[in-house]
């Protein structure tokens, strides 16, 4: 997802050099966040959501491990003295497409299936950032089972 950002950037900035790397930073650091915000959302501490986090950051961003763990340390702490989820999906809304918007949606959705439940937490805080990207109640549903398991697992 933020290869194609990237490009997007390059395109409609040119190459402004650090300019573009500092929106693409933030625009990851959002992201991570809004990740972290679904994990969080529940108050239970699993494991395999904070996996789930560290898969969708690696394969969104591109990221080594040592720049992953800074990105994660970071949005950590924006998370812990965030006011609103606003300062993270205003960000996003004003960089990405609507098509960009679904699949981060889709990667939250799996983030909170990675325990084996949703709980209302999850669900609440998802359905919370679908309406702050401007995404439709259909494209939030068809996020939600584009991301759920295979029946049986």
């Amino acid at each position: 997802m933020l290869d194609a950002l990237k490009s997007m950037f390059e395109q409609t900035f040119g190459n402004a050099g650090e300019d573009a790397g500092d929106r693409t930073h933030s625009l990851a650091l959002a992201a991570t966040a809004l990740m972290l915000e679904v994990v969080r959302a529940d108050h239970e501490h699993a494991e395999v959501e904070t996996a789930a986090v560290i898969e969708a950051a690696r394969r969104t961003c591109n990221l080594d491990d040592a720049e992953l763990n800074s990105l994660l340390a970071q949005a950590g702490t924006a998370v812990d003295g965030a006011v609103s989820l606003q300062e993270f999906t205003s960000i996003l809304t004003g960089q990405l497409d609507a098509a960009a918007r679904f699949e981060l949606v889709v990667d939250l959705w799996r983030i909170a299936y990675a325990d084996g439940r949703i709980h209302k937490y999850e669900d609440y805080a998802i359905r919370k950032i679908a309406d702050l990207l401007y995404l439709s109640h259909s494209d939030f549903i068809r996020a939600k089972h584009r991301a759920a398991p295979p029946p049986g697992t």
